[in-house]
C-alpha cells in the first residue's frame, strides 16, 4: 500500500501553531505577527542599542517594503545566520489596533517541514531603524529586512496569541470556541485531524513492519534460489564428467580434480567446448568400441575395467551410460 501525504492538510495543522491562519489558494501563511508594542512610549533595548516601536515606525516599514527599498525580497533565514532562505515575505500590514506588525510569508518546502516537525516554532524579525542601500547609496529609516526561524524569538509570540488576532467587536475565543471557529472559517475539524494523524502514524507502523517482512521473505528467496542455482550446476558438472570418462579423456581417479577444473566454468556449455578440444586419453578400440589401454595389454587398468563395465551393464540392462557408469563404479569398489 502507498501512502501520500497530503501536504496542504497537512499545513492546515499551522493554524493551531501560535494561531496563525492559512490561505488555501495560495499556500501562504498569513497574518503572521513579527513585532508589536504595548504602547507608544515602549522603549526595547537590543544591547547597547534602544529603539522605540510604535505606529508610524511600522507604517515607515510598511511603505519601504512595498517600495522595496532594500533592493530585494525579504528573505526568511534560521537563527538570524543568513545564507539560505526558507520562506519569502510577500506582504507587510497592520492589525486593526495599529500596535502589530503582520506579515504574510510563502514558505519553501524545507520551510514548512521545519514548522510541522516543530523543530522552529517562531519567527523574529530582522530590521533596521537606519539602512544605506549598498548600490545606490540611499538612506532609508525604519527598514524590515526579513525575519529568522528560531526558537529564542525576541518578542516571545506565545504571550499574544489573543491580541494578536483580535480585530474589533471579536471577543477572545477560549480553546473550545476556537475549534468551533477555525472549522467554520477554514473546514477545519482540528479533532479529526488529530485522529487522522493518529491513524495516518499506526499505518506508517504497520507498513513498516509489512515492509521488514517483505525483505526478509526477498533474502530466504534469494538463498533458496542460489542454493538451487548450485544444485543444478553440480548435477551438470557431475554429467559433463561421466561424459568425459565415457570418451575416454579422462579416468575416475581424476574425478575431484576435474570436477574443481569444471566449477571454473560459469556456463557448462563452455566447459564442453574444452572437453572436446581435449585428447583422448583412454584409448577406444575402433573395431570394438571399448576402452583399451596401450600400457596394459591385459586390459587390467581400472579406467579399461570401469569402461568395459559400464559399456556391458549399459546393454544388458538397457540403460543409460551415467547410471551404468555408476554400477559399475560400485562393482569395481571404487579402485
Amino acid at each position: 500500500m502507498t501512502i501520500k501525504l497530503n501536504k496542504k492538510k497537512v499545513l492546515e495543522s499551522l493554524i493551531e501553531l501560535n494561531k496563525i491562519q492559512l490561505d488555501k489558494e495560495t499556500g501562504l501563511l498569513i497574518s503572521v505577527p513579527v513585532l508589536h508594542f504595548e504602547n507608544e512610549e515602549s522603549v526595547f533595548n537590543n544591547g547597547p542599542t534602544k529603539f522605540t516601536l510604535n505606529k508610524t515606525v511600522f507604517e515607515n516599514m510598511i511603505e519601504n517594503f512595498n517600495e522595496q527599498a532594500t533592493g530585494q525580497d525579504a528573505p526568511c533565514n534560521l537563527d538570524h545566520l543568513g545564507g539560505k532562505s526558507y520562506g519569502w515575505i510577500k506582504q507587510l500590514r497592520l492589525n486593526d489596533e495599529g500596535n502589530v506588525l503582520l506579515m504574510d510569508i510563502e514558505m519553501t518546502p524545507e520551510g514548512q517541514r521545519m514548522l510541522l516537525e516543530k523543530e522552529y516554532r517562531y519567527f523574529s524579525a530582522e530590521f533596521a531603524h537606519k539602512f544605506t542601500r549598498p548600490d545606490t547609496n540611499e538612506s532609508f529609516q525604519n527598514v524590515f529586512l526579513g525575519v529568522a526561524l528560531t526558537n529564542e524569538p525576541f518578542f516571545p509570540q506565545t504571550e499574544l496569541p489573543s491580541k494578536l488576532n483580535k480585530t474589533k467587536g471579536e471577543k477572545i475565543m477560549n480553546k473550545d470556541e476556537m475549534v468551533v471557529a477555525l472549522k467554520k472559517e477554514h473546514d477545519i475539524d482540528v479533532v479529526s485531524l488529530r485522529s487522522q494523524n493518529k491513524e495516518l502514524n499506526s499505518e506508517i507502523a504497520s507498513q513498516k513492519i509489512s515492509l521488514e517482512k517483505v525483505n526478509s521473505e526477498k533474502i530466504e528467496l534469494e538463498k533458496k534460489l542460489t542454493a538451487i542455482e548450485l544444485d543444478k550446476k553440480e548435477k551438470e558438472v557431475d554429467s559433463l564428467f561421466c561424459e568425459t570418462v565415457r570418451l575416454g579423456k579422462a579416468t575416475k581417479a581424476q574425478e575431484k580434480m576435474f570436477k574443481v577444473f569444471l566449477n571454473t566454468f560459469e556456463k557448462m556449455e563452455d566447459a564442453k567446448k574444452e572437453i572436446e578440444a581435449m585428447p583422448v586419453i583412454v584409448k577406444l578400440d575402433t573395431s570394438s568400441g571399448v576402452a583399451t589401454d596401450d600400457n596394459t595389454s591385459d586390459d587390467d587398468s581400472y579406467a579399461v575395467k570401469l569402461h568395459k563395465l559400464s559399456k556391458k551393464i549399459e546393454l544388458d540392462e538397457k540403460i543409460s551410460f551415467d547410471s551404468a557408469l555408476a554400477k559399475a563404479q560400485k562393482q569395481l569398489g571404487g579402485q
